[in-house]
C-alpha cells in the first residue's frame, strides 16, 4: 500500500491550533467490570467545524494482581457521552504466594478524531477490568506515575 500525501508542506492546511492536556496525579482504584469514570479529561473548544482533533492517551497503572492471574483492563474513550474508541490491555499475574505488583504499566491510544463543532466538546477515559481467576484485586490508575490526556486541534 502506497503513502498518500495528505497535506503538503505549503498547504494552511494540516497547522496547530491549539493543545489542551489533562493529567491524574492522584490514584484511583478501579476493582469494577463495567466502565468506571476515572476523572481523566480535557475540554477543547475548536475553531473551526472542519478542525480534526488528534487524542493521545497515556494512563499509568498500578496495583496488585494475585497469584498466576491473567487481568484485562480495557479504556474507553469518549467524546462529550458517545463511545468513540477501546482499548484491551493485557497482563500476566506473578508466582508468589503474595501475588504481584505490577507497577509502570501505561495503557495507551490515540485516535484522529471529527467532532464537526466549535462548541465546547470534553474527550475523557472510562476503564473496567476483567479477571480470569480467583483475584478480586483492582489495579490503580495514576498511582504509578501521572495519566494524561492530550487534545491537539488541527486545520482541516
Amino acid at each position: 500500500m502506497a503513502n498518500r500525501v495528505l497535506i503538503s508542506p505549503g498547504d494552511k492546511l494540516g497547522k496547530v491550533l491549539q493543545v489542551v492536556q489533562g493529567s491524574r496525579t492522584a490514584a484511583v482504584n478501579v476493582s469494577s467490570v463495567t466502565y468506571t469514570d476515572i476523572s481523566l479529561s480535557a475540554t477543547i473548544t475548536p475553531s473551526l467545524a472542519t478542525s480534526k482533533i488528534f487524542v493521545i492517551v497515556d494512563v499509568a497503572w498500578g496495583g496488585q494482581i494475585g497469584e498466576n492471574i491473567y487481568r484485562i483492563f480495557s479504556l474507553r474513550l469518549l467524546r462529550d457521552a458517545v463511545e468513540i474508541k477501546e482499548r484491551r490491555n493485557e497482563i500476566q499475574g506473578g508466582v508468589s504466594g503474595t501475588g504481584y505488583i505490577a507497577s509502570g504499566l501505561n495503557g495507551t491510544m490515540t485516535i484522529l478524531d471529527s467532532p464537526a463543532t466549535t462548541s465546547a466538546t470534553t474527550y475523557k477515559i472510562q476503564t473496567k477490568i476483567n479477571t480470569v481467576g480467583a483475584s478480586t484485586s483492582s489495579l490503580t490508575s495514576g498511582g504509578q506515575g501521572i495519566s494524561h490526556i492530550t487534545l491537539i486541534e488541527v486545520a482541516v
